[in-house]
């Protein structure tokens, strides 16, 4: 007789709605302030601690996973044209690899607020580099560590353990980061082949398959729609 070995069961995919997404924009916006200011922390400390914020923003505002936030480097991202181009991941091994597969390596937009916020995180981490003796060049990572080169992704994870804790986000993993970028987009009425874009799905069947949960919201969007346009419409046009 076969033996009946129970599965383990499958952890349900978490995601913010618009106003737990915009708590964690301000609860990250504060650690930011603070780190800026707190001259107790250090050149490297601060380095750190603001990558590791930046780090939660591009996820949040782009839906890349960890690894492809760690091993971006300045030479694809571009704040003045407000693409991101996703070429190469960090992985919980130290290595630099592509992404997971062939649709992984993409482009993505960014919204006017994090273009601003990323011009101004180069220019602030160059001068936090130059007061450690070091230089920000093309291969630096947007989000590194202490002394401008990639972050533990281990120890990114603890931190963020630790931040979502303190915030009043207790459980949401990072990679939740990126299913909220997505249940937000689809959940607002943008196209499923868009939304797989950003996400480096390679086909458009799995974002449906993982975010099925978020067209609901679009059902309705679309009866109330037709419902106005038919309260809009002429009679005449009604009986055609």
């Amino acid at each position: 007789d076969q033996l009946d070995i129970p599965r383990e069961p499958e952890r349900r995919m978490a995601s913010l709605d618009e106003q737990g997404a915009r708590r964690l924009q301000a609860a990250l916006a504060l650690a930011d302030t603070a780190a800026r200011r707190d001259r107790a922390l250090g050149a490297d400390r601060a380095l750190l601690e603001r990558s590791r914020i930046m780090a939660c923003r591009l996820a949040l505002s782009t839906g890349m996973r960890r690894g492809e936030v760690l091993g971006l480097t300045w030479e694809n991202a571009n704040a003045e044209r407000g693409v991101l181009r996703v070429v190469q991941q960090f992985t919980s091994e130290g290595d630099v690899l592509p992404p997971k597969s062939r649709y992984g390596t993409r482009a993505i937009s960014l919204d006017e607020r994090m273009r601003g916020q990323l011009a101004e995180w180069m220019d602030e981490q160059r001068a936090l580099l130059e007061l450690l003796g070091r230089s920000q060049d093309a291969r630096t990572p947007v989000c590194c560590n202490s002394y401008g080169a990639f972050q533990n992704a281990g120890n990114f994870s603890e931190w963020w353990a630790t931040f979502r804790a303190a915030n009043g986000f207790p459980g949401l993993r990072f990679h939740d980061l990126r299913h909220t970028q997505a249940t937000l987009l689809i959940g607002n009425g943008v196209d499923i082949k868009t939304v797989q874009s950003r996400l480096g799905h390679s086909r458009a069947a799995t974002t449906l398959d993982i975010y099925a949960c978020a067209l609901p919201e679009n059902d309705r969007k679309a009866a109330n729609l037709f419902g106005a346009l038919m309260e809009d419409a002429p009679l005449s046009t009604l009986s055609e």
